[in-house]
């Protein structure tokens, strides 16, 4: 596996290919979604054999303050122990280095696997927020606070 600074055309190259948890009827709304993100040692992605596997960062809202993000292709169930110790890994290391006190993240309700995920990276659940994503689910909000 290599991991490489972020570039916003990651995350539209996973869209497109497939995410993790399924292609979304139209996928094009999801587009755009990776600008903004490539905040430098802040954001990365991850490779395995020439294929985007996961990308993942962390954005700041103000100082102190982060929202971690992660979009991940299908491929990431070939190797999931290593891509999931790097993005915990790195995201200690960007908590840190940052000096960030409160890193928060949107998860979505219904997908039991990203909450166990995000429960796995020590974030705690804040409570629903309805209607949140763009596509009208329902999302958690997440946060890790120093």
């Amino acid at each position: 596996m290599n991991i490489v600074p972020y570039l916003t055309d990651h995350v539209d190259h996973i869209i497109k290919e497939r995410t993790n948890d399924q292609n979304p009827e139209d996928y094009k709304r999801y587009f755009g979604f990776g600008s903004g993100l490539d905040q430098p040692g802040m954001a990365y992605t991850a490779f395995d054999n020439g294929h985007v596997i996961c990308s993942a960062g962390i954005k700041k809202l103000w100082l102190g303050v982060g929202e971690a993000w992660i979009v991940s292709s299908w491929r990431i169930r070939e190797k999931p122990i290593g891509v999931i110790k790097a993005i915990r890994s790195r995201f200690d290391d960007i908590i840190e280095t940052n000096e960030l006190h409160r890193v928060q993240a949107a998860v979505r309700a219904d997908w039991d696997e990203a909450v166990r995920f995000a429960e796995y990276l020590d974030f705690k659940n804040e409570g629903l927020m309805r209607g949140y994503g763009v596509d009208g689910r329902d999302y958690y909000r997440y946060a890790k606070v120093k």
